[in-house]
């Protein structure tokens, strides 16, 4: 599964805008930040927060990282994140 979010400049979070592959509810669960709080500690909130791509090899040993999701989504093991930015 891949997704894309954009940052809402008002409230500092990540929104989904679009995805492809099975999400399974994943997206409506989750609740990701850009600031120095829990829900930013993950490896969106990081990559976007430090400018450079951030990867989690084990999403089910390692949950100190997602704070703000309460569920994985199925099947989901390894995750990495870029920031991009609109110039």
């Amino acid at each position: 599964m891949a997704w894309v979010g954009l940052v809402d400049p008002a409230t500092q979070k990540v929104c989904p805008v679009t995805h492809t592959g099975i999400e399974d509810n994943y997206l409506q669960n989750i609740c990701i930040s850009i600031t120095d709080t829990p829900e930013g500690f993950g490896p969106t909130g990081r990559a976007i927060r430090e400018g450079h791509c951030v990867a989690c090899s084990n999403i089910v040993t390692d949950r100190a990282w997602f704070h703000g999701v309460k569920k994985p989504c199925a099947g989901l093991q390894l995750i990495c994140r870029g920031p991009y930015q609109r110039k």
